[in-house]
């Protein structure tokens, strides 16, 4: 099987189990290969275990079992990561039908200590659209607070971001041609 089908498999996966929780779900219950070839697109005994076992070997859930012999799967702190990174990657701003003569300025003076989180602060700002306004000043014309309380908290830089909502300032006349509002 190509190992990118397999990562895609096994992310869906981690996805499924990061929806769910720490899934008390027993792994020999009955129809559980049938659930899983609807839900992960799984057909096969082997698959399905083949990508248990490389969630399990990455560490990004866990397996035990009680004293009844019932199994559980738990998503471990780096699954979880790996689904917020995972988001990330997807995120996207939605465009209203309407601009609300609102622009939304992400400022932020993050320490050198934390550079890797404000380099990927802003080259996650570029990839969502953001305008880069001046050195640390990203601004964008539509509500963007969920993605950016998002990937603050996922960065580990909440306290040295700030989100300014504004109606107008010089030269947005500019901008918002850009941004064809």
């Amino acid at each position: 099987m190509d190992k990118t089908k397999i990562k895609n498999t096994t992310l869906n996966m981690l996805k499924v189990l990061g929806t769910l929780s720490l899934l008390g779900a027993a792994i020999l219950m009955p129809n559980i290969l049938v659930a899983a070839d609807k839900i992960f697109g799984i057909t096969g005994r082997k698959r399905f275990y083949q990508n248990m076992a490389y969630l399990r070997q990455h560490k990004y859930i866990t397996i035990s079992e009680d004293k009844n012999g019932v199994a559980s799967i738990a998503i471990t702190e780096r699954g979880k990561r790996k689904l917020l990174q995972y988001n990330i990657q997807k995120m996207r701003i939605q465009k209203p039908r309407a601009w609300d003569n609102k622009w939304r300025m992400v400022m932020f003076d993050i320490p050198e200590k934390k550079k890797a989180g404000r380099n990927a602060l802003s080259y996650k700002l570029k990839q969502l659209g953001f305008y880069h306004l001046q050195k640390s000043v990203f601004i964008h014309p539509y509500d963007c607070r969920k993605e950016i309380d998002f990937i603050t908290h996922y960065f580990r830089i909440s306290s040295c971001v700030s989100l300014i909502v504004a109606g107008r300032f010089d030269g947005d006349r500019k901008i918002q041609r850009l941004f064809n509002c």
